[in-house]
């Protein structure tokens, strides 16, 4: 539940900050990160979720019913969630991580550094 939380803040967060885009960091290095991609039209968002990892990508499924009623919460409607697993080359891995970095905002920051002294994501080891 602890990292269900953990995506939910930071979406909410990329949200409240007017972000477009977000960089989740996993635990173990070895997990990579997840990139998303935020749209909002008025109080509808569509989310698009991106890993490397199959293990991530049904996490992230999984996932799927915390945060529409964590946003539901929060005023905004989930409109559309978009969950895929794209690094199949070196290529593309890079061609994503230029086109999802977000500028690294102090909230991103402290979000990560959440991440890592909590281990939120050690049980994927």
């Amino acid at each position: 539940m602890q990292w269900k939380k953990a995506i939910s803040q930071q979406v909410l967060l990329s949200i409240s900050n007017k972000e477009n885009k977000a960089e989740i960091r996993l635990q173990p290095e070895s997990l990579g990160s997840i990139y998303v991609k935020i749209q909002m039209k008025d109080d509808q968002a569509k989310l698009k979720f991106i890993s490397d990892h199959t293990e991530i990508k049904n996490f992230l499924n999984n996932c799927i019913p915390f945060l529409r009623d964590s946003l539901n919460k929060n005023g905004i409607f989930l409109k559309k969630v978009n969950i895929s697993s794209f690094f199949n080359s070196e290529k593309n891995k890079n061609l994503l991580i230029s086109k999802y970095r977000p500028r690294i905002s102090s909230s991103i920051k402290t979000f990560y550094e959440y991440l890592t002294q909590n281990k939120v994501f050690d049980m994927y080891v």
